[in-house]
């Protein structure tokens, strides 16, 4: 749909007025003929049957035991063996629902289902997948008051891009790190005791590098205990987190956390595609391994290098991201390889608690293919970029392989986070999110593109952020200041406080302006001058460092600033003369276009910073005055237009 409208907007500016007409006859003659062509359902659309994932009202597990904003009440909960008995009610009580709302589908739709056409859920959300089902079949059962949403049963695919290269770069863990008091070392850690499950195409666990590591697994895609990769990426994906060196091997490869417990959840085929419904499948089972309704031993980290670039924030396997992550799992996802366009992250990487992955070049540029974020959120996405390009990993059959791609950079992230649990096992999923932000590097693009920077081994690690910090408001006091309130809770010494502001409607970002304050108080208000700023997005960065910790947080915001016209035009002009408009936006990427039409007239367009119209001759009274409209079109993302009114008056008006 994005390359079909942009078409569009290049049609319309390439061919001008003519463009218009044919469109708009095309339009109008649509709209006369749709009374008469028929939108019935063809019989082909009620034959044609699929598979669907319904979720009901009913809250699933998980929401049962949270509080209003999705958070657990407490992580220890499932470790409660008070609490085991509760668990267990609750899953009857949602087996009896789901008993009950299944019964009543299957009589209104009147359809037979075997064991392998149906499959439940119960602990991330409650709901049901069902295969076969017609389109009449579903608007019957969307009419139910139980039903929440029915989600079509997506395809999912791997995010790699294969590489064949002379010159290979491998993963090594034992980097040098630098090292003072209040930093910890990496390189003295290796994932020990932390269990990982990865959702991709298996694993080869007769590889060398990989056979101590393999502790299980489940394979989705044929239902059975034995996750073979018969594809390759997923045993390339878990040499980059968890590979060993092995003697007999001349490719010395090395994963960042080697020592990891590693679990491979296989939902991906050998062609690298899968389904939603396995992979909501496989986040049950990493919720609850033994399937005993204990939920205490559920893994540490989910890696998903795999994701549906149409997804969305709230589609159901973000949902199920967020739901493992409110658990306490901390979940890592390739962004994706549909850059270099924005707006094109993947889900689940999309979802605001995951941590997305973008990938590097060499560790000092993006890589083009890399999924971008959008402006129009505050939360910043990808979370981070790492090394992705050209890795070399293990292959099936005791081989190795050179691959690029985000699915190459998430693995790489897996294995860091790994070996930060190892020396903080009580660090949350949001706490070890931010850890991320706060020593990753910025390659000096957009927020947009590289997130918070590049993260690597070889890097210092602070491992006590500043907890809670956040930004409480934003507000506009009056035309020339916004007010930014700060809360920084349980604080017991000087905090320094840096606030960055840079252009965010560009690749390579500009720095605006930038304010230092030291503060000893939980609440703080800083004023950012914004008079002299023009409309639009803006990336504002704060940094808060004290002796022993540090954090940061980025944020998106949108000014619109009506003190400071970016368009300079005339607001009168007199017929049968010439006139010149120009904008003034540091922050353009694109050049803009200018339309000017007035009405019964040929329309006039220029393209340009700075551009001459011609006046047509009206001949209009001394005291008539006829009204033109003047477009700019900014052609970037998102698009922008704007629009002016402009009097055109008798040339012996004046």
């Amino acid at each position: 749909m994005r390359n079909e409208c942009t078409n569009l907007n290049n049609s319309f500016i390439r061919f001008g007025g003519i463009t218009l007409v044919k469109f708009g006859s095309f339009f109008i003659t649509f709209l006369l003929l749709s009374p008469i062509v028929s939108f019935q359902p063809t019989q082909a659309e009620h034959v044609e049957s699929a598979s669907y994932i319904i979720e009901f009202t009913f809250p699933a597990l998980l929401q049962s035991i949270s509080d209003q904003s999705g958070k657990l009440v407490s992580n220890d909960f499932f470790l409660s063996t008070q609490s085991f008995p509760k668990i267990k009610q609750m899953l009857t009580n949602i087996s009896l629902f789901q008993k009950d709302a299944i019964t009543q589908i299957l009589t209104i739709i009147d359809q037979e289902f075997t064991d392998q056409d149906m499959k439940q859920y119960q602990l991330l959300f409650n709901g049901v997948w069902l295969n076969h089902l017609s389109i009449s079949a579903v608007k019957k059962i969307e009419q139910f008051s139980f039903v929440k949403r029915i989600e079509k049963d997506t395809k999912i695919s791997i995010s790699n891009q294969q590489v064949q290269s002379n010159s290979n770069t491998t993963i090594q863990a034992d980097q040098k790190i630098d090292s003072t008091q209040v930093i910890n070392d990496l390189s003295t850690n290796s994932g020990k005791n932390i269990s990982i499950a990865f959702f991709d195409t298996g694993i080869d666990y007769n590889h060398p590098a990989l056979s101590n590591v393999y502790q299980g697994g489940y394979d989705f895609v044929n239902d059975d205990l034995d996750p073979y990769d018969d594809q390759g990426h997923g045993t390339h994906v878990i040499g980059i987190s968890s590979g060993q060196k092995t003697l007999n091997s001349t490719q010395q490869v090395k994963g960042i956390a080697p020592n990891a417990s590693v679990y491979a959840f296989k939902v991906l085929d050998e062609n690298g595609e899968g389904y939603t419904s396995w992979f909501l499948s496989a986040f049950e089972r990493a919720m609850d391994p033994n399937q005993d309704g204990n939920l205490s031993d559920h893994f540490d980290i989910i890696s998903i290098s795999a994701g549906n670039p149409d997804g969305s924030i709230s589609d159901m396997l973000s949902t199920a991201a967020s739901q493992a992550v409110n658990a306490g799992i901390t979940v890592i996802a390739a962004a994706g390889n549909n850059g270099p366009s924005m707006n094109t992250l993947s889900s689940p990487a999309i979802a605001e608690q995951v941590i997305a992955v973008g990938a590097s070049i060499q560790h000092t540029r993006i890589a083009p293919y890399s999924s971008r974020g959008e402006l129009a959120r505050s939360t910043i996405k990808p979370d981070v970029i790492a090394p992705g390009h050209q890795i070399t990993s293990t292959w099936p059959n005791n081989q190795y392989q050179t691959l690029s791609g985000t699915s190459m950079a998430t693995p790489y992230v897996t294995g860091i986070v790994a070996c930060l649990l190892e020396q903080n096992p009580l660090l949350t999923p949001s706490e070890l999110q931010k850890i991320l932000h706060n020593h990753a590097n910025s390659l000096g693009y957009n927020a947009t593109t590289e997130g918070y920077g590049l993260i690597t081994t070889n890097k210092s690690f602070f491992l006590e952020p500043l907890k809670k910090v956040s930004i409480h408001s934003m507000q506009n006091i009056n035309s020339e200041y916004m007010k930014i309130n700060l809360s920084i809770p349980h604080i017991d010494t000087s905090i320094n406080i840096s606030i960055t502001l840079f252009s965010a409607e560009q690749q390579f970002p500009q720095q605006i302006f930038q304010i230092n304050k030291q503060t000893k108080t939980p609440y703080t208000a800083i004023n950012l001058p914004i008079k002299q700023l023009n409309s639009g997005y803006y990336l504002l960065q704060i940094n808060l460092t004290t002796q022993q910790s540090v954090s940061r947080l980025k944020h998106n915001i949108f000014l619109e600033n009506d003190n400071q016209s970016l368009i300079s035009y005339p607001h009168t002009i007199s017929e049968s003369t010439e006139f010149s408009c120009s904008i003034n936006d540091y922050s353009l990427s694109t050049t803009p276009f200018f339309i000017f039409y007035v009405p019964l007239r040929t329309l006039q367009i220029k393209r340009g910073n700075t551009v001459t119209f011609n006046t047509p001759q009206i001949h209009l009274s001394r005291k008539e005055i006829r009204t033109a409209v003047l477009l700019i079109f900014i052609p970037q993302i998102p698009i922008r237009i704007e629009k002016h009114s402009i009097h055109v008056v008798n040339t012996d008006r004046n």
